[in-house]
């Protein structure tokens, strides 16, 4: 049984649950965007945290969780560099990470001003 009732409790919980578990898929040494392309490997990082963001905003029906998925921008490429082995901290996928954030925060302030203005 779910720890929620509620479908906004439930949202909320399969929103966190699925995002530990992305978190965990992406300090793994062969996840999705290894040693990819640049420009392939921008569009992931990317389009990554602009999902995961939608979905926080979605869940929790709020702008502030993407204060959450900014510092892990950062913090699952620091994570990458010490657990995962790889060779020096990527700053272009950090700065590609903070993008995909403000792409979320950027539909989720429209999302809201939009429901405000009906």
């Amino acid at each position: 049984m779910f720890p929620y009732r509620s479908g906004r409790g439930l949202k909320r919980w399969l929103a966190t649950v699925v995002l530990v578990a992305l978190c965990v898929a992406y300090v793994l040494p062969d996840h999705l965007s290894a040693g990819r392309d640049v420009p392939l490997d921008v569009l992931l990082h990317v389009g990554f945290f602009a999902i995961c963001g939608a979905g926080l905003v979605w869940a929790f029906a709020r702008l502030v969780p993407l204060w959450v998925l900014a510092v892990l921008a950062f913090g699952l490429e620091y994570a990458q560099w010490r657990i995962a082995g790889f060779a020096h901290i990527e700053w272009g996928d950090i700065a590609s990470n903070e993008g995909g954030v403000v792409v979320a925060w950027m539909a989720g302030w429209c999302w809201f001003h939009r429901r405000a203005a009906m």
